[in-house]
């Protein structure tokens, strides 16, 4: 049986705001509520659907850890959601609260797949490449194989996103 802040978001979430979504994410923290029982959102339409997936984001904001304990389940859940490619979200959680120890491999594989692609927007490439930088403290092996794909991204978007790549790379050589 789903709570009635389940079905509150079901009916709110497509209409939100940002602060409205805050709001709800502060609650979710506080108040403890189970991130499992309100992803069954993301298997609501495209809207409601694609609005969770936000507020999951206001949740990292608010409580990192309260996001990543619950990445693990999430990232399985992804595979099975057949209306939305939810995916390229985990960039951004990832950034936000780390990525699980049992997700790294794969996580590892699709960041250096996102920013790779010509098919990627500048949004994710960037949410990839400093959830990269976390992930390189790990395992500072990878360092040469992100300066190699940075390099390869330089000259190809907007100014501004090659300013970002050439601080980014500034910083991987001290």
């Amino acid at each position: 049986m789903k709570s009635e802040f389940y079905h509150h978001l079901q009916k709110r979430l497509p209409k939100s705001t940002a602060a409205d979504r805050t709001t709800w994410a502060s609650q979710i923290v506080e108040e403890e509520i189970s991130l499992r029982e309100l992803s069954d959102l993301l298997q609501c339409k495209r809207e409601v659907a694609t609005r969770f997936l936000w507020l999951l984001s206001d949740v990292g904001d608010v409580d990192s850890a309260y996001l990543l304990k619950e990445l693990p389940f999430l990232f399985e859940l992804s595979s099975t959601i057949q209306h939305l490619n939810i995916r390229p979200a985990f960039a951004k959680y990832w950034l936000l609260a780390g990525v699980p120890p049992e997700n790294e491999g794969e996580a590892m594989d699709l960041l250096f797949g996102w920013l790779l692609s010509s098919e990627t927007k500048v949004t994710l490439k960037s949410n990839a490449i400093f959830a990269l930088l976390r992930l390189i403290q790990k395992y500072p092996e990878l360092k040469q194989e992100l300066k190699l794909s940075l390099e390869e991204q330089l000259g190809k978007y907007s100014l501004n996103f090659d300013k970002r790549l050439e601080k980014v790379l500034k910083g991987l050589e001290g």
